[in-house]
């Protein structure tokens, strides 16, 4: 390459990586984490495909790390015990007791949760 393509390549390169950086800032803080705060809500479901040790373990520690993070004010809906035909009793109080001690600990709104076996209407409307 001669000296003038070259130089008209290294400018064509230099603007193409302008323009990727202008356009990965424009969109980079996109969405409800802005790079610094959170400005969304969190609507969460604590149940997999049964409940058992894992979710009351998972709740807890997912309720600690929100208070921890700073955005447990953020928290509009926590619902647990939903897997409504595969339960067990004993494993119900478990993520009961595991939940009210997060919302303790933490100090959660308790009108943020919502235990889907003692109440078996439709949680649709609590989340609009």
């Amino acid at each position: 390459m001669n000296n003038s393509m070259n130089m008209n390549f290294n400018h064509t390169t230099l603007l193409l990586l302008f323009l990727n950086i202008l356009c990965f800032s424009a969109y980079a803080h996109t969405g409800p984490f802005d790079g610094k705060k959170f400005n969304g809500r969190i609507a969460y479901s604590s149940d997999g495909n049964y409940n058992d040790e894992d979710d009351w373990a998972a709740s807890a520690v997912a309720l600690a790390i929100f208070a921890e993070f700073g955005v447990k004010d953020k928290l509009v809906h926590f619902d647990y015990n939903c897997i409504l035909p595969l339960t067990n009793v004993d494993w119900e109080k478990e993520h009961e007791i595991s939940i009210a001690g997060a919302i303790k600990n933490y100090g959660y709104p308790e009108y943020v949760f919502y235990d889907c076996k003692k109440n078996e209407a439709p949680i649709s409307s609590r989340l609009l």
